[in-house]
């Protein structure tokens, strides 16, 4: 019976060490990381064709869903 606790211990440690092969093998092979930065230019819209609308979440300046759809409307024409 010890014989097979024995074997049952050297199991577990057998996997215990190759799992950590696993894990920090490939580590030190690949060596340090690089911290290179890549440097790339992005063009962005301008903001000159945008429009800014201000919602005030006033209680008292509660509005309908119609009276939304309507200024939606209003603004689309000009």
């Amino acid at each position: 019976m010890t014989m097979d606790i024995r074997l049952k211990e050297r199991l577990v440690g057998a996997a215990v060490l190759v799992l950590a092969a696993v894990l920090f093998i490939p580590m030190v092979l690949d060596g340090p990381t690089s911290n290179r930065q890549v440097s790339q230019s992005v063009e962005l819209p301008s903001m000159g064709d945008r429009k800014t609308v201000r919602i005030a979440l006033d209680a008292e300046n509660d509005t309908t869903t119609r009276d939304v759809q309507e200024l939606s409307a209003a603004q689309r024409d000009e």
